[in-house]
């Protein structure tokens, strides 16, 4: 397979190549699963929080960083129809961060199961 190869610079040029390519590939697919995730109704909002950081983190790995902005966003946008007066509301909310949207999600969660 690399006996056409004379160099170790040829070697090395054709490996970095090789994963280059994988890489961008693998961006590729997470970039998608990111614009396609999204919570359905009824489902526990601690386990798609998790999954969604999760995602956050595979992104990063894979050389994808998101901006918090970014992040806050997608968040808000996966979030089901039913949750629209607490995007609306939480969207508006100056100096929000990832963080504090996770808590006041978790809180909404915790309050819509109460009543």
């Amino acid at each position: 397979m690399l006996k056409h190869l004379d160099t170790s610079k040829e070697v090395w040029d054709y490996f970095e190549r090789l994963y280059q390519l994988t890489d961008r590939a693998t961006q590729m697919v997470l970039k998608r699963r990111s614009n396609t995730i999204e919570m359905k109704e009824g489902d526990s909002m601690v386990t798609f929080l998790e999954m969604f950081q999760s995602m956050l983190n595979q992104m990063a790995a894979g050389g994808l960083e998101i901006t918090e902005e970014e992040a806050i966003m997608q968040l808000l946008g996966s979030l089901p129809l039913s949750w629209q007066s607490f995007v609306t509301t939480v969207g508006n909310t100056s100096n929000l961060t990832y963080p504090m949207l996770c808590r006041k999600m978790q809180q909404e969660e915790a309050l819509n199961s109460n009543s």
